[in-house]
């Protein structure tokens, strides 16, 4: 830790603290979240959460340790700036060739969220014994006084042997339905099982982001929505063959308004085989929606980016009625259901058309 850190957390302290009392009651952490697999010359993200039920960080300070990779690029939660007083990223966080050094205040006048990710991470993993770790890890009260909490945080992701089955999430996307409640998350997924293993089930694993707050996504999660086959069953075998198969988590609201709702709603999706009681995950990280092997993604994000690359009207949606409608998308406008039909219609009837 560069002592360049330690200072800057005084002084950033000292501007902006207020005379308040700290609670004691819960102890703050500070953890790290990352994949559970990995697959080496892919991305790797890793998530620094500040857990603090109790309200009483003031500040903390440490390093994210690194070995097996390089830091791609480093995200500060745009609320994290707001805490401090100059507002920019390298006075919070920052690479050194060996650790990411970061150094922050919390809401010194209100109330720091019970649970929430500061900073995000991305590595390019270039070994197979990759690891990432917390160190000199140290809290300060609202008052500045010294405060305990716990950082026992390390990540050493597994990386997938050659000669295991192996499964990835390609690409996530939705159907070619204008109606909201007919709507799907389209999920493509490779497969690969090799010679001398035998696979019982494979399939895609489905769960609200929000609700997973962090925690891995698996076949166990409690509520999770397995779209799977199992041997025996038809085309089994078939999409074996072919490397690739597609997994679909129908809508089936009781209405159209609320199919509509969850257009907006991110979905995690995480591809898996079995073999016997063994369950092997995705790992591979393709774009900004897929990281880990995890697609995190809404069917607005599939709209929104495949609407853009439209520059005319659709069968019967001009391309100004669409603009209008992705203007007031948010469920706080009051024309959002209208607005977001006439932003899946616009967008289906041009995939449709081509």
């Amino acid at each position: 830790m560069k002592k360049l850190i330690a200072l800057v957390l005084s002084v950033a302290m000292m501007l902006t603290l207020c005379a308040l009392t700290a609670s004691a009651e819960t102890a703050p952490s500070l953890v790290i979240e990352g994949a559970q697999k990995v697959v080496v010359g892919e991305d790797y993200t890793v998530s620094i959460r500040l857990n603090d039920a109790g309200n009483v960080v003031g500040g903390f300070q440490g390093e994210l340790t690194y070995t097996g990779a390089t830091v791609k690029d480093i995200a500060v939660n745009p609320q994290v700036l707001d805490f401090n007083t100059d507002g920019t990223k390298d006075t919070v966080i920052k690479d050194d060739g060996d650790s990411v050094n970061f150094v922050t205040v919390g809401d010194i006048k209100g109330q720091n969220p019970a649970t929430r990710i500061w900073f995000k991470v991305t590595f390019t993993v270039t070994s197979n014994d990759a690891e990432f770790a917390l160190a000199e890890v140290v809290f300060a009260a609202k008052d500045a006084k010294a405060l305990t909490g716990t950082f026992d945080s390390t990540l050493a992701p597994e990386v997938p042997n050659p000669a295991d089955p192996t499964v990835s999430v390609d690409r996530v996307g939705i159907i070619a339905q204008v109606a909201p409640n007919d709507q799907a998350i389209n999920v493509q997924a490779g497969i690969v099982v090799p010679e001398g293993k035998t696979a019982t089930e494979y399939g895609v694993v489905f769960y609200p982001t929000s609700l997973l707050n962090g925690a891995e996504l698996t076949v166990d999660t409690a509520g999770a929505v397995k779209a799977k086959l199992s041997a025996g069953e038809k085309y089994f075998d078939k999409f074996i063959e072919e490397g690739t198969f597609n997994a679909l988590l129908h809508f089936d609201f009781s209405t159209d308004e609320k199919a509509a709702q969850f257009l907006g709603t991110k979905v995690s999706a995480r591809a898996y085989v079995k073999v016997g009681e063994d369950v092997y995950y995705s790992a591979n990280t393709t774009d900004k929606y897929i990281q880990g092997g995890v697609a995190d993604k809404a069917a607005l994000n599939t709209i929104l980016d495949v609407g853009a690359k439209f520059n005319a009207d659709s069968a019967s949606v001009t391309l100004d009625a669409y603009n209008a409608a992705i203007a007031g998308l948010n469920t706080s406008n009051s024309d959002w259901y209208a607005n977001r039909c006439t932003a899946l219609k616009f967008v289906v009837e041009h995939a449709t058309a081509e």
